[in-house]
């Protein structure tokens, strides 16, 4: 009896650690606007309609973080995408049951209403190796810290000649670095995807950090288009804008 119940407390504290450091689940969004939609339609749509909806099929069920970015209008980005996103749920499994929910399955059909379904795309951040593949995400940290309530930074760097061999190089050693020295730099989280004309970047600092700096040195090889605060508030985003959203992680009452 004893050694039973040995064998059950053992099962109930690998059970508890397998939670406390299970990896979130991201999704990184790069939506292009659809066609024949303004900029005034799309930015009226995303703010009043998209993102309250990202959060109200969400929250309770697995979402614990909605980061939107509404890229800057300057002509330097006019072929990046139109919204960024990246989107945080517990688990895998989690994101799931939200996507076969009637609810959920709507969610994804509301997204063609708004984005080209051609070229818009959702990644999920890989383990980083040392190497980029172009179009892959990475989770330099494979943190699992809460980004709702901290310091947050949005990056947007443009490749002023195109992506080459020496640039590609370049890119490489700066994640290494952030990867392996990131305590230094005060970063606590870092998702990133590179893509054949820029870099992107969501990064989560320690609260004493301004989470503003930028540490990919060679300017004379890329052009920043976005440097921005994401501040923890809801309400409506501008162009050249982002939020860190705030929302109860609680299922709503009346589900």
């Amino acid at each position: 009896m004893v050694a039973m119940i040995k064998i059950i407390l053992i099962i109930m504290i690998c059970s508890l650690n397998s939670i406390a450091f299970a990896k979130h689940y991201y999704r990184f969004w790069r939506g292009h606007i659809a066609e024949q939609m303004s900029d005034l339609e799309f930015e009226k749509a995303i703010n009043k309609i998209f993102i309250p909806e990202t959060v109200e099929q969400g929250r309770g069920h697995g979402l614990i973080s909605y980061m939107p970015v509404f890229i800057t209008r300057n002509t330097s980005a006019k072929t990046f995408p139109d919204e960024l996103a990246l989107v945080v749920y517990e688990t895998k499994e989690k994101y799931m049951a939200i996507r076969e929910m009637p609810r959920g399955s709507n969610y994804q059909k509301l997204h063609w209403k708004y984005f080209d379904r051609r070229n818009s795309k959702s990644r999920v951040p890989q383990i980083y190796n040392g190497k980029i593949k172009i179009e892959t995400a990475y989770d330099l940290l494979q943190s699992d810290l809460h980004w709702q309530n901290g310091k947050s930074q949005f990056l947007m760097r443009k490749f002023k000649n195109g992506l080459n061999k020496e640039l590609l190089s370049n890119l490489q050693n700066y994640l290494t670095m952030i990867q392996t020295k990131s305590k230094n730099f005060g970063i606590l989280s870092h998702i990133v995807l590179v893509d054949q004309q820029g870099i992107y970047e969501y990064i989560l600092y320690d609260k004493s950090i301004d989470p503003r700096t930028e540490y990919l040195l060679f300017s004379n090889e890329i052009q920043t288009l976005m440097n921005i605060v994401l501040k923890n508030k809801n309400g409506k985003i501008n162009f050249g804008e982002g939020a860190n959203r705030q929302f109860s992680l609680v299922k709503p009452k009346q589900e």
